[in-house]
């Protein structure tokens, strides 16, 4: 915001190699899984055929080309906050999107969130589609708009469980959290081989697996070839399916694990 401060001396994210032991609300990532408010554009999360290289610098956490933070642990990834509209409101009533609609975009957005380098945030009530009735800015409004709506979050229980499954997911491997640039060059590599218009897929290297996490965001039809793997997230919930074909169709993270005794096939 204006401040007396000339501009090479205020705290915001184009000033962040300045203050290195800060993070920022990376409005980048916001309006590339969102779509950005201010010209009504959908973001990936709505199915838009946005551009995967630029998709890949985020799941990376923003550290690498031009979006540039020094580190991962400088982006903080999110796509709604107390302003501006919920992501639900934002697919609802500022792309006119139809329920359902809004509601895959608003799952899709968080799983990628969960997935990303860098510091997840999650909004109070995102994750059973928070509504403020379609009001972008409502500091001023009452409880009615403002409230934590809690019959809203039982109709949507099983959403809460889904993202509490990726939660702990995130939790259980450290390769979700890696704190330095150098750690996520050597340890995530992108799979060319299945990136088309709306899929892509990443590696995330351990010491004795690999995990795999492949991300669409539409209802085409995806097959991918993976010899001796386990599917530990579905798109939805937790899992634990060896297979060595696994048909894809709905918009979603779908994460695999392939021990490293195993090779890859594509």
């Amino acid at each position: 915001m204006m401040n007396p401060l000339p501009d090479e001396k205020r705290p915001h994210m184009f000033n962040h190699m300045k203050i290195p032991n800060y993070a920022f609300f990376n409005d980048r990532y916001r309006d590339f899984v969102r779509g950005s408010q201010w010209n009504k554009t959908p973001g990936y999360a709505f199915g838009d055929g946005k551009s995967l290289y630029d998709l890949h610098q985020l799941l990376l956490g923003s550290c690498i080309d031009y979006f540039k933070f020094n580190q991962p642990t400088q982006s903080i990834n999110y796509v709604e906050c107390h302003d501006n509209y919920t992501m639900y409101d934002y697919g609802r009533y500022s792309l006119e999107r139809e329920q359902f609609d809004s509601f895959e975009a608003c799952k899709l957005a968080i799983q990628i969130i969960l997935v990303s380098q860098g510091i997840p945030f999650i909004h109070a009530g995102q994750e059973f589609f928070r509504t403020k009735m379609g009001i972008e800015n409502s500091y001023n409004a009452n409880d009615s708009i403002n409230r934590i709506d809690y019959e809203r979050r039982d109709k949507h229980i099983n959403v809460i469980e889904s993202i509490k499954d990726l939660i702990s997911i995130r939790k259980s491997y450290d390769v979700f959290r890696l704190s330095t640039k150098d750690e996520i060059l050597n340890r995530i590599h992108n799979l060319d081989g299945i990136t088309g218009n709306n899929i892509t897929g990443i590696l995330l290297e351990d010491k004795d697996f690999n995990l795999i996490v492949v991300i669409k965001n539409n209802k085409s039809l995806n097959i991918i070839n993976l010899d001796n793997t386990k599917m530990i997230y579905d798109g939805s919930r937790k899992c634990d399916i060896n297979n060595d074909r696994f048909v894809l169709s709905e918009p979603g993270i779908y994460i695999f694990r392939k021990e490293k005794n195993h090779g890859i096939r594509w």
